[in-house]
């Protein structure tokens, strides 16, 4: 019996594909576009122009008016933070935090590597918070699947100082960073399980000075114990810290081996042997795995303080 309507059933399939092959298929032409729209350009540093920057070197979308569809769910996973939409004339703001961010992070690195690393796209704001309520925090950036949302696009830029915007920088590299770490197809093991025993509480031997005052003592206890940095001390403890997260550790040692002057690492690296040592263990992971040359970005960060080709492989 269930073979013979195995059979019955065959029939219909079979004439059914028979009927399909016959017939010419026709591919749908809107297939074939982009989810989103190109960005024409405009005059040198324009926004439009920037936006124009932003896809021919990273294939990245930079959206300032869009519809609230776009930014709550089809980029970014149903996002429902507080937001201010950018106002229109307020383009030059989002074209000055364009062209800060091109200059100072993303510049930086080699187009390739931003290129598989930023998100698909970029959404400009007037500003944001970090949760649904107008009481929530203000926030300078927030990061959501696929894509980014900057605030600060608008005449509060007018009042920013120097420290704001490297804080607007900060934020914005430890995202990127987070970006690629996470993205990694792997972890790198090896440098986690370098990290001292300090990580397990606070650095011992409060108030042990550096003896070549180079450092703070809360610096100094930091580096001697293999981290480039400790978290911040508190107010109430402010001779003591914590040692940072394994996220955090990654993106202080990527910082360091990549941003800082080679005269300054060269120092580190022969006064801390347990830090030199961990960034010795990282540096393949950041090659081989990240996909990071980190020789030629710190390069281009210090093109005056340059470390030589085979720096890493002199210790």
């Amino acid at each position: 019996m269930k073979s013979f309507l195995k059979y019955v059933l065959l029939v219909p399939i079979m004439l059914l594909l028979t009927a399909c092959s016959e017939e010419r298929l026709v591919v749908d032409p809107n297939l074939n576009k982009p989810l989103y729209d190109i960005p024409e350009g405009g005059p040198p540093g324009s926004l439009a122009a920037l936006m124009r920057e932003f896809y021919d070197r990273y294939t990245t979308v930079v959206r300032f008016d869009f519809p609230e569809r776009e930014i709550r769910s089809t980029w970014t996973g149903q996002w429902r933070s507080w937001y201010v939409p950018a106002e229109v004339g307020s383009e030059p703001y989002g074209a000055a935090l364009l062209s800060f961010l091109l200059e100072n992070l993303y510049g930086r690195f080699a187009d390739e590597f931003v290129r598989r690393n930023l998100p698909y796209k970029i959404f400009l704001v007037d500003s944001l918070r970090s949760g649904v309520l107008e009481t929530s925090a203000l926030i300078n950036v927030a990061s959501r699947q696929n894509a980014i949302i900057l605030g600060n696009v608008g005449s509060q830029q007018a009042e920013f100082t120097d420290s704001v915007w490297e804080q607007i920088r900060v934020e914005v590299q430890e995202m990127f960073i987070r970006g690629f770490y996470d993205a990694a197809p792997s972890r790198p093991a090896a440098f986690i399980l370098s990290r001292s025993r300090s990580e397990f509480g606070l650095f011992p031997e409060v108030g042990l000075e550096d003896p070549l005052g180079e450092y703070t003592s809360f610096r100094y206890r930091a580096l001697r114990d293999g981290f480039v940095r400790g978290w911040m001390p508190t107010p109430t403890s402010p001779e003591t810290g914590i040692a940072p997260g394994q996220l955090q550790d990654f993106a202080d040692f990527t910082l360091m081996i990549i941003q800082e002057p080679a005269t300054e690492i060269t120092n580190l690296f022969t006064r801390f042997p347990l830090l030199r040592q961990r960034a010795l263990i990282l540096v393949p992971f950041l090659q081989n795995v990240v996909g990071l040359d980190v020789v030629t970005t710190q390069n281009n960060n210090h093109p005056g303080d340059p470390l030589p080709a085979d720096f890493f492989q002199q210790w």
